[in-house]
C-alpha cells in the first residue's frame, strides 16, 4: 500500500500560527512521537483514501510504526506546542510518505514539505495511488509527471499505483539562453546562487531565480545588459538590485569583483564552462560554499534559511 495520500493543499493562510519543519534523526524518534505520527497517518488516510474501508486501514496500520522508525529522513511539521501536524519520509531521493492531519489543511504544509524534500534532500520520485486523483493533481502541480503504472501497490496489494518523477525546473536551460545573449555582446557571465549549487552537486534545487555576476566594466555598460534582457523578453523590476523578471524567472546581476572582499573568493579562478552554445563561469564547490558562509554571517541575509541549507549542502552536511 502506498503510504502517500496527501491531497489538496490550498494557499497558506498567514493569520494562522506558524508551523516549524523539523528533521528528526532516527535516534530521536521516541515512542510518543511515533504514536502521534501514527495518529496523523490514520486521520489523513481516513480523510483521503476513500477507496479503503476501515478493515483495510486497520490491516495496513501495523506497518506504519516500523516505516517511521526506519525511513532515513523524517521531516515533521509541528505547531508552536510541538504537536505534529504532518510529516514526510524520504529514502534515496524518493518521497516515501507524506501525510497531513485534516485540521492542518489550508496552510501550505504539503507544498512546504515537498519543497524541502526537493531542495534539501534531492527528492526526484514519488509513488501515488491511482485511486487518489487529488494526490496526483497535487504532485503534478509540484512539478512531477507520471512515468509508469502498476496494477498492484509496492506491497503487492490490489491497489493500482502511478510512478512519478519530478521534471527539471528548466532554470539551467534558461540560464544558457541568457548566457548566449550576453556572449553575443561580449560578456561572459559568472553563475552563482542555487542554480550554480545544483550544477556543482548534481541536484535540482528547483530555483526560479538566476544569480549572475558580471565584471564591473560590464555593469557600467548597463545599457548593453538591459538590451540583452529586454530582447530575451524580460522587464526590469528592481533597478537597485538590477533584477529582471519574465514569467516565473527572476534574474539578478551583481558585481563579481566584490566576492574577494566579501567572501575571500577570487573570481579569476572560476571554471570556464561551455554548454548549450553558451560560455559562462562557475565557481568550485569550495568557492561557492565560502560565498554562502559569508552570506549567512551577513546581517542583511542572515535570516534566509535557504542560504543556510545551501551552505550546509555545499559543505557536505545538512543544516538541522
Amino acid at each position: 500500500m502506498v503510504v502517500n495520500p496527501v491531497h489538496r493543499d490550498p494557499q497558506p493562510v498567514t493569520r494562522l500560527a506558524p508551523v516549524t519543519l523539523v528533521v528528526v534523526p532516527v535516534a530521536a524518534r521516541t515512542a510518543a512521537l511515533t504514536t502521534a505520527l501514527v495518529a496523523v497517518w490514520r486521520q489523513s488516510v481516513t480523510a483521503t483514501h476513500h477507496f479503503l474501508d476501515a478493515a483495510a486501514i486497520a490491516a495496513i496500520a501495523p506497518v506504519v510504526p516500523a516505516a517511521l522508525a526506519t525511513v532515513p529522513v523524517l521531516i515533521v511539521a509541528q505547531d508552536a506546542a510541538g504537536r505534529p501536524l504532518g510529516f514526510a519520509g524520504i529514502a534515496e531521493a524518493k518521497l516515501e510518505m507524506l501525510f497531513l492531519a485534516p485540521a492542518a489543511l489550508g496552510r501550505g504544509l504539503g507544498r512546504r514539505l515537498v519543497a524541502t524534500a526537493v531542495e534539501r534532500f534531492g527528492v526526484a520520485t514519488v509513488t501515488v495511488n491511482a485511486q487518489n486523483p487529488a494526490a496526483l493533481g497535487f504532485y503534478r502541480h509540484m512539478g512531477f509527471a507520471v512515468t509508469g503504472r502498476s496494477a498492484t501497490d509496492e506491497q503487492g496489494g490490489p491497489y493500482p499505483v502511478l510512478f512519478l518523477r519530478r521534471r527539471s525546473s528548466g532554470a539551467w536551460a534558461e540560464a544558457q539562453r541568457l548566457a548566449r545573449g550576453l556572449n553575443r555582446v561580449g560578456i561572459r557571465p559568472y553563475l552563482l546562487g542555487s542554480l550554480a549549487a545544483g550544477r556543482l552537486l548534481g541536484r535540482d534545487f528547483a530555483p526560479h531565480d538566476i544569480d549572475w555576476q558580471l565584471r564591473a566594466a560590464n555593469l557600467r555598460d548597463w545599457r548593453r545588459v538591459t538590451g540583452v534582457m529586454v530582447g530575451a523578453g524580460y522587464h526590469l523590476v528592481d533597478p537597485h538590485e538590477r533584477a529582471f523578471r519574465r514569467g516565473p524567472w527572476l534574474v539578478g546581476f551583481g558585481d563579481v569583483e566584490t566576492l574577494a572582499p566579501y567572501a575571500g573568493v577570487d573570481y579569476r579562478t572560476f571554471t570556464r564552462v561551455t554548454a548549450g552554445g553558451a560560455t559562462l563561469n562557475l565557481p568550485t564547490q569550495a568557492q561557492l560554499a565560502a560565498v554562502y558562509r559569508a552570506s549567512v554571517q551577513d546581517a542583511w541575509r542572515a535570516g534566509k534559511p535557504k542560504d543556510r541549507r545551501l551552505w550546509a549542502a555545499l559543505r557536505g552536511g545538512e543544516a538541522q
